[in-house]
């Protein structure tokens, strides 16, 4: 195994990409997602050590594509904008009716404010 020194510092970090799975039929989340596309809010509360805030999904997320039974989702990350795509998956389940339980979620990469990959 070879080290390398890192190219960025963790306070670099802007997002992270995920990909969610559901353990449902391809029609059933291309269903789901349709819903969520046609709201002009999707509101959250996200709740921080100190206070809760409210936050539109559709400011980070306006549309989101199903690709079988994934799709990708690209949220806010590190600092104080970081969201857990557990709430959008929490807000899938309560108005759509997608089971979280079903979910499994990735995550797949980590972007710098950049737009470059986190190494």
């Amino acid at each position: 195994v070879k080290l390398a020194a890192p190219s960025h510092k963790t306070d670099a970090i802007t997002a992270a990409e995920y990909e969610i799975f559901y353990d449902v039929s391809p029609e059933e989340l291309a269903r789901a997602l349709a819903g969520y596309n046609r709201l002009a809010a999707a509101p959250i509360v996200r709740k921080t050590k100190r206070s809760e805030q409210t936050v539109n999904l559709k400011e980070h997320l306006p549309t989101l594509e199903a690709h079988g039974v994934s799709f990708l989702a690209r949220l806010p990350a590190g600092g104080e904008r970081n969201l857990n795509p557990a709430l959008l998956c929490g807000f899938l389940q309560q108005e759509f009716g997608l089971p979280g339980d079903k979910a499994q979620i990735t995550r797949r990469q980590v972007y710098t404010i950049t737009g470059d990959n986190f190494v």
